[in-house]
């Protein structure tokens, strides 16, 4: 697999010019070349995919075998290849794919954890009334154990992959070559952009607010996603059930807190690109220029309050 990869990487990073399209537009409806195009068999076309490679090549990216450099060359080989528009959108419906079928299995996971919350929340015992006993208001002695079988057996249960992670740092990379190569058709026609252009203390290229909104736009529709928004609910509904049952005790939450991350940096990745329009005002060689310590201090309330909120980030 690493051989592979790299030999992918290595023809992609050295074609990656013929690849460019300066035709680039942003249109996620279904691909097609008509005969004019094909008949013309310019060097874009001969790396033209077609669905059988794009779904290999994306689902290449949730193999445990892959390690984190591979991901990156993966994902760097994707994007190089998504400078063709016909690429760009076989990708992007493919990778749709992806989200939901990661986001269902994570899905099960959470809701299989869910039950088992609601299960312990009240613990069969002795009790005058022969009913049930409430976690938080049994002995602290059989409360900590109670508490202890709980989380091993949801340890036990759960498999916290990273997936949909991967998949959608991949939309992130999409999302930011489509900013820029829609930034620069529209160029000579954005007032906002010439009136930026002029600024000497500028960093670095400028993508104005109309470009973004069409972007964002296009990729908006790929969170609109069943799965996805029910994940984002269930993650929410289990962290504030663990916080009520482990109140006395969240320092053993620890563990699997991280072992979340993955699912929880996903839900940071879209409303990054969703909402967070500073990150990519500003580019330089093809890259985003990073924001100040203070806005990002401002997302992580943003997002906070979101989380508080229990709603879905749109």
């Amino acid at each position: 697999m690493q051989l592979l990869v790299n030999v992918i990487y290595n023809i992609a990073r050295h074609s990656k010019g013929l690849m460019k399209n300066k035709e680039f537009s942003i249109n996620l409806s279904a691909p097609s070349m008509d005969k004019e195009s094909e008949q013309k068999g310019n060097d874009s076309n001969k790396f033209r995919l077609n669905t059988g490679l794009v779904n290999k090549l994306c689902n290449c990216l949730s193999q445990e075998i892959v390690d984190d450099t591979l991901v990156f060359k993966l994902a760097t080989t994707i994007s190089w290849l998504c400078f063709d528009q016909f690429n760009f959108t076989l990708f992007i419906k493919e990778l749709a794919n992806l989200i939901t079928d990661y986001s269902k299995e994570s899905n099960e996971m959470i809701n299989n954890n869910l039950k088992l919350i609601q299960d312990s929340k009240e613990v069969d015992g002795e009790s005058k009334s022969g009913g049930t006993i409430s976690v938080t208001k049994i002995g602290s002695v059989d409360r900590d154990k109670v508490q202890i079988d709980l989380l091993n057996e949801i340890e036990s249960a759960s498999d916290y992959n990273g997936k949909l992670q991967k998949i959608l740092n991949i939309v992130e990379q999409l999302f930011e070559k489509a900013l820029i190569e829609t930034a620069k058709r529209r160029k000579g026609k954005s007032q906002e952009i010439k009136e930026m252009s002029a600024n000497k203390m500028q960093n670095g290229d400028f993508i104005d607010s109309e470009s973004r909104e069409e972007v964002k736009s296009a990729f908006r529709d790929l969170f609109d996603n069943k799965e996805l928004n029910s994940l984002w609910i269930n993650v929410t509904e289990f962290l504030s059930l663990l916080n009520e049952i482990f109140a006395t005790n969240s320092a053993v939450l620890g563990p699997l807190s991280h072992r979340l991350q993955p699912i929880l940096e996903s839900f940071f990745i879209i409303y990054k690109i969703l909402n967070d329009d500073e990150a990519y005002e500003f580019h330089k060689k093809g890259k985003f220029l990073k924001v100040k310590d203070t806005k990002k201090s401002n997302q992580n309330l943003a997002i906070s309050k979101i989380v508080s909120d229990g709603e879905v980030p749109n």
